[in-house]
């Protein structure tokens, strides 16, 4: 399926950021080079790109915020998730996304 975030565009950033999350890039472990994090100064996010964006306590905060959307079926949050499995194995599981499924 998704295997790389060259899918990721300029609107799916901005549906997350209106949530308060991001997909970001992680330099220094190797293991998951994107990760779902909280956009840690929404009110500066919110001036520079002149949308809303809710300031979010923590990372965890921002998985939910992702996984609510996922469950919705929001096309940025589902991008998010094949992703996030495609590119990220140990962020997936940290999140324990293979649970988001519904099953049935």
């Amino acid at each position: 399926m998704t295997n790389s975030m060259e899918e990721w565009t300029r609107d799916h950033t901005l549906a997350a950021a209106r949530q308060g999350w991001c997909i970001s890039e992680v330099r220094n472990d190797g293991h998951a080079p994107w990760e779902i994090q909280r956009l840690d100064d929404a009110e500066l996010v919110s001036e520079d790109w002149g949308i809303p964006v809710p300031q979010l306590d923590d990372d965890r905060d921002a998985a939910m915020a992702m996984r609510a959307a996922f469950d919705r079926g929001e096309p940025h949050a589902v991008l998010a998730y094949q992703l996030i499995k495609d590119c990220s194995p140990m962020e997936f599981t940290y999140w324990d996304m293979e649970s988001w499924q519904k099953t049935g």
